[in-house]
């Protein structure tokens, strides 16, 4: 996966909404998903501990690794329009929540 594919940026969008814990149907009407594509999205990034489910509150709020999965996408969007033939790109790993930056010439 790419870091601007539409996974990721599905992804994302569930994380922003949940920064301050939300329940399912918010998610929903924030990011027009159906009831089965946010069960198998949301299943997905709770595995990979970006999110997590408070069973007991019924809502969804954003992990620690999930603001650093957001923070990297921040910076490597902001990156983009770098000039100078050089660009940083930040490297996370989901499975060992471990994140570094690269510097790579871009010829």
């Amino acid at each position: 996966m790419t870091i601007d594919d539409g996974a990721s940026r599905i992804m994302a969008d569930i994380l922003k909404v949940c920064k301050n814990g939300c329940t399912k149907e918010k998610i929903i009407e924030q990011t027009h998903l159906s009831h089965d594509q946010l069960r198998r999205i949301t299943a997905e990034i709770v595995d990979k501990g970006l999110l997590r489910y408070i069973e007991h509150q019924q809502v969804y709020i954003t992990t620690d690794k999930g603001y650093i999965f957001l923070d990297s996408r921040d910076y490597n969007e902001a990156m983009k329009g770098r000039s100078d033939g050089w660009k940083d790109m930040i490297c996370y790993n989901f499975w060992t929540g471990f994140g570094v930056i690269l510097e790579a010439r871009i010829l």
